[in-house]
């Protein structure tokens, strides 16, 4: 796929396959060859100004320097994601919440409670407040079903209505041509 790409020249997917490679060299725990895939997939996200990506990559290359044992270079990277999580429109929610939740590690494992603390309090109100979004959402999605379930019956209801007077009137008119 890479190769495919590189051929089209599409350089945003080409950072994310990129990406993708680097998760599956995480996933292998080849950090080293996996931070290698996603500094190359984050060059790539900044040039072609990828702002969804941005965000994720920069956690995951955290992620992989937090295993490579480089706190310092997990933070900057973490800072990082924080600051485009925000620039993204609405901010992305769940990517600021899961980059609270990694310094929050981090700083937990650096012994720095007071800014770990700073950090997961975000975290658990960020989450809130997606679950309260995602609630929200929901609710709407039953009541326009609940509404459009409610408008059929009506409309079934008048269907039956509507052949029943038909009915009677073809019944009346019968009749009166009878007589």
């Amino acid at each position: 796929a890479l190769a495919i790409y590189e051929n089209l020249g599409n350089r945003q997917q080409q950072g994310r396959v990129l990406r993708e490679i680097g998760n599956l060299q995480y996933k292998q725990e080849h950090y080293q060859t996996a931070l290698d895939y996603m500094q190359k997939a984050l060059i790539l996200a900044y040039q072609t100004e990828d702002i969804v990506i941005l965000p994720m990559t920069n956690n995951e290359i955290a992620k992989l320097y937090i295993q490579i044992g480089d706190d310092s270079k997990a933070l900057n990277a973490l800072y990082e994601a924080l600051r485009l999580s925000k620039m993204e429109h609405d901010g992305d929610i769940r990517e600021q919440s899961v980059t609270h939740q990694l310094l929050a590690d981090s700083y937990v494992r650096q012994h720095r409670f007071d800014s770990a603390y700073v950090h997961l309090k975000a975290y658990y109100e960020l989450r809130e407040e997606l679950l309260d979004k995602e609630k929200s959402e929901r609710i709407n999605e039953l009541e326009i079903a609940y509404q459009s379930q409610q408008k059929e019956l009506e409309n079934t209801q008048l269907r039956d209505h509507n052949r029943t007077i038909y009915n009677q009137y073809l019944l009346l008119f019968t009749t009166s041509v009878v007589l």
